[in-house]
């Protein structure tokens, strides 16, 4: 006794792939929230950690260019001259382990000789 196996129709067919892909596409639409939310809170513990770095700073009142390492990630702190004698400029920039730069702060600081490093 031989079965016979019926086909399916185009509409069936048809059916099954937009079932298929309204699938895939929510599943997809969940993953890449996912993604969005873990970058986001890297860039909110960049946003905590300079913060804390900059503050740090300010209460010692002393400025140098250095690199903290914290976990993997690196917070580069570069001082230069800006247009007069005691005014520096400061940049922090977050970097993570495959070298990127998340995020970077800036602020002008009045500076005198005595407190730079």
């Amino acid at each position: 006794m031989k079965a016979k196996l019926k086909a399916s129709s185009l509409i069936e067919t048809i059916v099954a792939m937009v079932i298929i892909l309204l699938v895939f596409g929510i599943v997809m639409s969940f993953y890449s929230s996912q993604l969005k939310s873990v970058n986001q809170s890297n860039i909110l513990r960049a946003h905590y950690l300079l913060n804390k770095v900059s503050s740090q700073d300010d209460l010692k009142n002393t400025y140098s260019n250095e690199e903290l390492i914290i976990q993997s990630f690196i917070i580069r702190k570069t001082v230069t001259s800006y247009n007069k004698r005691s005014l520096y400029l400061v940049n922090y920039e977050y970097i993570d382990s495959s070298k990127n730069v998340i995020l970077s702060k800036r602020k002008i600081v009045l500076i005198k000789d005595t407190q730079l490093l």
